[in-house]
């Protein structure tokens, strides 16, 4: 008999069988398979495969007044397992939802009356499989606000595709000048070193007045700033600080990434422009889709609207404010507005002071065993 050590593994069978295999397994699983190898993850991921074979449902966690908030669209059947209350986190009195990446969370906690650890601390979770991990300090308190410096705003950086056991945070350090806040410094947790790390920012620019719309992607933190034009980058390492010219003049501008590309979304007089960036060594923008504002919202909302995009397909979501505050997506393809869900009973933070909405995706795969921190309590 053949000796089993000397098969070839699964990795290496034919893409065709891999996908006739994955094409019937539930989606915990295939996130799980996600983590098997760079291929098995591309090709889990690619958008033609997904299409076809699986639709990630529409899960928002959301940030509310009294805490955090989770959505799904109505109707929406076979739902991932997901702690969305997240009851498997220690004690706090207060928790803050800062920012969602493929799969994990991002929070600023405040420590229970009955614990001893003395400042609001970060938090790293995962909905999905109830693991989580409490950072060590920065060297600013998170949320620290003196009317001079703040920490209120925080990312989280992390690519199943590169690794399935490390992530980044980055906190923004602002400071303020004639009456507003600016970026001066980004400071960077990395979970393979457990330690944090110090950058002056290094951007060609001296004022970077931060908008609130962030995302993740290729190893980059991306910031939407005010008037520059641009939009401002840097690594998990601080080494690299890169800037990417946004390509319309519109103001109100969202940076996200869909289907493997980094996606903005620029809202025009009386329509939004949604651009893709096809050519990174270039920073060449290309037009995707253009819709009448009029289409969407009953009237022209002075911010844009827009909140996430689907991760697999070209489907964007905006809220409407204005008739009877729902969640609602467009596809752009069939150009066809759905709701996805009433907020009238969600008491959801001022939209226009702190970004609320976060696209959830599951990921089942085990990722922050052995970086967890003990909390003194």
């Amino acid at each position: 008999m053949e000796d089993a050590t000397e098969r070839p593994p699964a990795v290496h069978l034919p893409d065709d069988l891999i996908i006739d295999i994955l094409s019937r397994l539930p989606a915990k699983s295939l996130c799980r398979f996600m983590c098997v190898s760079k291929s098995w993850h591309a090709l889990i991921s690619d958008p033609d495969y997904l299409d076809s074979m699986f639709t990630w449902p529409s899960l928002f966690f959301l940030r509310r007044h009294d805490g955090i908030g989770f959505v799904t669209a109505e109707g929406d059947g076979g739902l991932p397992l997901v702690d969305s209350a997240l009851s498997f986190l220690p004690a706090a009195s207060t928790i803050t939802l800062l920012d969602s990446c493929n799969g994990l969370l991002l929070l600023r906690c405040s420590p229970a009356i009955a614990t001893r650890r003395p400042a609001a601390f970060y938090v790293v979770c995962n909905p999905s499989t109830q693991e989580w991990a409490a950072l060590p300090q920065p060297s600013v308190e998170p949320g620290f606000d003196n009317n001079d410096i703040k920490a209120c705003t925080a990312a989280l950086g992390f690519d199943p595709s590169v690794s399935c056991s490390r992530f980044h945070v980055f906190q923004i350090e602002e400071e303020e000048r004639m009456y507003n806040y600016f970026v001066r410094a980004v400071e960077i947790y990395s979970s393979e070193t457990g330690t944090w790390a110090r950058k002056e920012t290094r951007w060609p620019y001296y004022w970077v007045y931060m908008t609130g719309h962030k995302t993740y992607f290729n190893g980059f933190l991306h910031l939407t700033v005010w008037e520059l034009g641009v939009i401002v980058m840097v690594d998990t390492k601080g080494q690299a600080w890169r800037t990417i010219a946004v390509p319309s003049n519109g103001f109100g501008g969202f940076v996200s990434h869909s289907q493997g590309h980094l996606v903005y979304v620029a809202k025009q007089m009386d329509a939004l422009a949604i651009y893709v960036l096809e050519d990174h060594s270039r920073d060449r923008w290309t037009l995707r889709h253009k819709v009448k504002i009029a289409v969407l919202l009953p009237s022209c909302l002075r911010n844009n609207p827009v909140v996430a995009f689907h991760p697999t397909c070209d489907v964007f979501f905006f809220y409407d404010e204005k008739a009877g505050r729902r969640l609602v997506s467009y596809d752009m393809r069939e150009k066809r507005a759905h709701v996805v869900r009433s907020l009238e009973d969600v008491a959801l933070v001022d939209v226009e002071e702190v970004y609320p909405f976060f696209f959830y995706v599951p990921f089942y795969s085990g990722t922050i065993d052995g970086q967890m921190f003990t909390l003194d309590v």
